[in-house]
């Protein structure tokens, strides 16, 4: 890691911090001292290595995918400012782990020593495992801003051709001069004291979203129309933007259109082209909510048509990589080197859900701004309102997804996804459901006599299952055949939608 960073790439080392686990009593984990001395040995100072918690430098696998699999780690942060000159390099300490967006970070290792398990009495225990294993990774795409001197992906060679593309088919599409993307990020409220610091004008912001109550104001009252200065909260220090100017909402949020599309038309792309579909559960669900979610932002920006958007559709369509050239060294993959869908078959599917959207846009917003005036003067969404939102309360129902994606677009804070009412009035006549084990129990009990269901026949599938779009039919042949034929023979073919 050290070696590949610092020989290799050349990076300095007074720009890199390393972190370390330092220990938890509630684990009863001892600090990784072993690693700790490694790393001195290298050669790190006492001043670029720094100990956390559980809470940044132990790791643990999702109980569902990974087992629970969980151990300490170690990670490497980059300093963005003292890498461009702009900083001091021995001052960041405090830093790391912060949310600042001076320091992130770039590669981390991870011991997998444990697996975590529920215990009597919701505790969590840790299992030692009889082979230990090691779990490395590290952001490509951040390393490329790191080593192209940019604080962002998206200013990268990885991006920059399909924002300038964006630019020119948003052009195209609705027939305006669309401004180009600008980079644009809220930065942190900075009062004059420390106006002079280097970073102002450069860094991203992290604190609007751990602080945003006054953003949240400025946000929700030019949502609601009162766009005059004298209704916006008064105080010594207002937001700016990335240019080391005021706040202009307009090219704020047109630039977080420009990001969104661009991340969530690649994801759909590669998705797609792999046979992934938009659907209502599952994965299909994530693909639909990009759909949503990159379409409402670039309708509301003027980036798309408003009655006829097609540019997410021209996007997925055209099939954008993440880089516009082609690797020097190739080497095996999972994928399929023939695209599962065409382009034309992908824009047709693009097409038929943004067209289902579209149409129910302007009820979701407004109904979302009737959310807005509701009485909240909290930096996000009270439960009540959430549930007022996805029952229909303020006019159309909106999805929780869709919840969060305006949230985060007005200056609020993700609200926490309501399980069940919490008030007396919205409780009172319901019935009360059974506890999770007292339901699991009695369901075990009715199933006991069961007979075990043969599974056997779903590994060995050849037949033909007709969709609900007129004139589509999917054929699928089993990915489990001992024939190596047959793990490519997996196709889709899509007609007419009506």
């Amino acid at each position: 890691m050290w070696q590949f960073l610092t020989d290799v790439l050349g990076l300095p080392p007074s720009c890199l911090y390393v972190t370390y686990f330092g220990g938890c009593e509630e684990l009863a984990l001892p600090a990784d001292d072993e690693t700790r001395d490694i790393w001195l040995d290298i050669g790190i100072s006492d001043q670029k290595l720094v100990s956390f918690g559980a809470e940044s430098n132990f790791w643990r696998a999702d109980q569902g995918s990974g087992g629970g699999l969980c151990g300490p780690s170690t990670e490497i942060h980059v300093d963005f400012a003292a890498l461009s000159g702009r900083g001091d390099p021995n001052c960041a300490r405090c830093m790391v782990n912060a949310g600042d967006a001076r320091v992130v970070e770039l590669w981390n290792c991870v011991f997998i020593t444990h697996r975590m398990v529920e215990e009597a009495g919701s505790r969590i225990g840790l299992v030692p495992l009889p082979c230990l294993s090691v779990d490395t990774g590290m952001g490509l795409e951040r390393l490329a801003s790191v080593m192209q001197g940019t604080m962002t992906t998206y200013d990268t060679d990885a991006f920059l051709p399909l924002l300038n593309f964006i630019h020119s088919e948003a052009q195209r599409i609705t027939s305006n001069s669309v401004p180009s993307y600008s980079s644009q990020y809220i930065l942190p409220e900075l009062s004059e004291d420390n106006s002079s610091n280097p970073l102002v004008g450069r860094t991203i912001d992290q604190e609007a979203t751990a602080k945003p109550s006054r953003l949240s104001n400025i946000l929700r009252a030019f949502a609601l129309g009162h766009r005059d200065s004298a209704t916006l909260p008064a105080t010594k220090a207002r937001p700016i933007m990335s240019d080391g100017g005021p706040v202009d909402y307009e090219t704020l949020h047109r630039d977080i259109a420009y990001r969104l599309v661009a991340d969530h038309s690649r994801a759909l792309s590669v998705a797609m082209q792999d046979g992934l579909l938009p659907g209502r559960q599952g994965i299909g669900l994530k693909l639909r909510h990009l759909i949503h979610r990159s379409t409402r932002a670039a309708v509301l920006t003027g980036l798309d048509s408003a009655t006829q958007p097609t540019l997410l559709q021209n996007l997925v369509s055209r099939g954008f990589s993440a880089a516009p050239f082609t690797p020097d060294i190739e080497g095996p993959s999972a994928r399929s080197p023939t695209p599962a869908l065409s382009a034309k078959q992908m824009g047709e599917i693009i097409n038929q859900e943004v067209a289902g959207f579209v149409r129910r846009l302007g009820k979701l917003e407004d109904a979302f701004r009737a959310c807005l005036s509701d009485g909240n003067d909290g930096d996000a969404l009270t439960p009540h309102q959430v549930r007022g939102l996805m029952s229909g309360r303020y006019g159309e129902p909106v999805s929780w997804d869709m919840i969060c994606a305006q949230s985060r677009w007005y200056g609020l804070r993700t609200p926490i996804e309501p399980s069940s009412p919490t008030s007396p009035s919205e409780t009172a006549g319901q019935p009360k459901s059974p506890s999770a084990p007292t339901a699991t129990k009695r369901l075990r009990t009715i199933l006991k006599a069961s007979p075990v269901t043969n599974d056997s026949n779903k590994y060995h599938v050849e037949r033909v299952v007709q969709s609900g779009f007129s004139g589509a039919s999917l054929a699928y042949a089993s990915a489990f055949e001992s024939n190596a034929e047959s793990h490519s023979s997996a196709f889709i073919e899509l007609g007419l939608f009506g």
